[in-house]
């Protein structure tokens, strides 16, 4: 099935449309998940930019090997930026806040910046 968001948990969809299965968190559960996802957050945006300022700066880097590595982590720093973003936030104030069309984004974001770092993988 697929896991989305609904309200204040998260649902998950059988293959016929019926929601088969709710988590709700409590407010704690929201704080201990916004602590992770803000570690996640800011560690993947701080250590992939300095993997990106070191092959920026030393040139014996830029093999055909570490051009691979780069391209994983500018993918993982993209959906730091446009998907760990926004589970961050929603885990702040306890909801999703970005609606269906938001939902919609989350889900693309993840999944193509998610396959492109498998691709390579």
């Amino acid at each position: 099935g697929k896991l989305g968001h609904r309200g204040t948990g998260y649902w998950v969809k059988h293959e016929h449309n019926k929601t088969i299965s709710t988590i709700k968190l409590s407010r704690t559960g929201h704080n201990v998940v916004a602590v992770i996802l803000g570690s996640i957050l800011v560690f993947g945006i701080l250590n992939n930019f300095i993997v990106l300022v070191l092959f920026c700066k030393f040139k014996t880097l830029r093999t055909p090997v570490n051009m691979l590595l780069l391209n994983i982590s500018v993918s993982d720093m993209l959906v730091c930026l446009f998907g760990t973003t926004l589970s961050f936030a929603a885990s702040i104030r306890g909801r999703w806040l970005v609606g269906k069309h938001g939902c919609m984004w989350y889900g693309f974001v993840n999944s193509c910046f998610g396959e492109l770092q498998d691709a390579h993988r």
